[in-house]
């Protein structure tokens, strides 16, 4: 209640019965016609009929009235008088009389209330009072506290009568009944007061939810900086230097080595999903970052890239850096190496995306919540958030 007051007005929503008994009277009336038979006056549309009207003059049949007030109308809007605290008593009484003692007399420390049980701190008690209320209680013991009618007596406080309201803002009102709640115009006043605010807010307010999400819950944004990292640190180690060995020895069996490399080009990566996620279950990595990095340490592609390049070099630049006194790991850091920047800036992008875009394997073999990445995390927070904080994320 104090975090309510300390808010400007325009930031509380008020709710209201009226909203349930328009739609209990397009329900009960589908036709205005007999609407307005039922109510005795000419209506032109549902709404005409505000709950104030109906309920202060008795409009409709008192079983219509009945069945809103006790089966339709949310309690949070209905009191009942003092006068029913001893038939309150005597329904708590009878409804427990065949229960254990125990039970019976904790039942009996319920205090009656005319107020609505939503503001009680007991459950059980919010429930007695229904049942009580919808069984034992007279319509004439029954009233509202909806905010509507408290408007009502506020402006009959303020203005006395209708017509010094009417005369007042050039009004046409025949009774207090008839105002509304003035929602519609009290939103317009407060947008323009906050159009800046709001503006902001409607702009950036999914990105800005996703982003917490993301920031705060699990470790989904650290895991996949780490990934990242590893992923694109490996690809310009090993394919480099792998790349480096078979241009630089002339083995017997290089171009075999090579087409097993190209032949992992061959297969969809779905195939070897199931394969790898094995080996990492034997090798007990499954939800480390080793089950992510590992299966995707070389690429054969970027091996028989970087060897035609390498390949590409003359033999003179080798034979004078041998001559200079370096040694082969040198040549490789120094010399070859530098000249593949174009090459290894291509693998980096290559590993960067294949690593931040990868979901189905990194989901198969990291399903530790604590260990999932931003794709697999995405995903699960597409099953629980609305559709257009799905589409910010």
């Amino acid at each position: 209640m104090e975090f309510k007051k300390s808010l400007p007005f325009y930031k509380i929503r008020v709710i209201t019965a009226e909203t349930a008994f328009q739609k209990f009277l397009i329900e009960k009336y589908p036709f205005i016609d007999d609407l307005s038979k039922a109510a005795g006056m000419k209506l032109e549309k549902h709404s005409n009929l505000t709950l104030s009207k109906v309920y202060g003059d008795r409009l409709l049949p008192e079983n219509v009235m009945t069945e809103f007030i006790k089966k339709k109308c949310p309690v949070i809007f209905l009191k009942i008088s003092n006068s029913c605290e001893a038939e309150f008593k005597s329904f708590i009484e009878d409804k427990y009389k065949n229960f254990s003692d125990a039970v019976r007399a904790e039942k009996k420390k319920i205090k009656f209330s005319q107020l609505c049980p939503m503001d009680t701190d007991y459950t059980g008690e919010a429930n007695e009072w229904i049942e009580f209320m919808e069984k034992s209680v007279p319509l004439s013991e029954i009233s509202f506290r909806d905010p509507s009618m408290m408007y009502h007596d506020f402006l009959k406080n303020k203005y006395g009568s209708v017509a010094s309201l009417n005369g007042k803002y050039g009004l046409a009102f025949k009774d207090f009944s008839d105002i509304r709640l003035p929602a519609p115009w009290i939103d317009i006043y407060a947008f323009r007061m906050q159009k800046g605010e709001l503006f902001w807010k409607y702009l950036t307010g999914n990105y800005g939810m996703v982003l917490n999400v993301i920031t705060v819950h699990g470790r989904a944004l650290f895991n996949t900086v780490v990934f990242v990292i590893l992923s694109i640190l490996c690809a310009l180690t090993i394919n480099p230097l792998a790349a480096y060995a078979l241009s630089r020895y002339k083995l017997k069996y290089t171009n075999k080595i090579l087409l097993f490399l190209l032949a992992t080009m061959a297969f969809p990566a779905s195939v070897g999903m199931i394969p790898s996620f094995l080996l990492l279950k034997d090798f007990g990595l499954l939800n480390t970052f080793a089950a992510l990095v590992l299966p995707g340490l070389a690429s054969g592609y970027s091996i028989f890239l970087l060897k035609g390049f390498f390949d590409s070099l003359p033999s003179e630049l080798y034979e004078a850096s041998l001559i200079d006194g370096a040694s082969e790991l040198m040549i490789f850091w120094k010399m070859a190496l530098p000249m593949t920047k174009p090459i290894l800036a291509i693998m980096a992008l290559g590993a960067f995306i294949s690593a931040y875009s990868g979901f189905m394997f990194a989901f198969l073999t990291c399903q530790d919540p604590k260990m999932w990445t931003l794709m697999v995390f995405l995903y699960e927070f597409q099953q629980n958030y609305s559709n257009y904080l799905i589409m910010a994320s």
